[in-house]
């Protein structure tokens, strides 16, 4: 699974108010990579759904995604 790409989707989610296929197909895969990185779902899904714009978003998909890969 491609998390950076997930997180794109999940996004996409909440600006359509409705998951996307690719959401549905990953999700509980991402949450397993997720909370095995000592992270909780819950928490990533707040930020995503909290950016306020592009640059938010940006910033909080790098800090995931830095943080799955280190």
């Amino acid at each position: 699974m491609n998390i950076e790409k997930f997180l794109i989707e999940l996004r996409k989610s909440h600006q359509q108010g409705a998951f996307t296929d690719y959401v549905k197909e990953h999700w509980h895969e991402a949450v397993s990579e997720i909370e095995n990185h000592q992270m909780s779902m819950d928490d990533v899904n707040v930020m995503i759904a909290g950016a306020k714009n592009d640059t938010d978003f940006s910033l909080y998909k790098e800090n995931v995604v830095e943080e799955l890969e280190g």
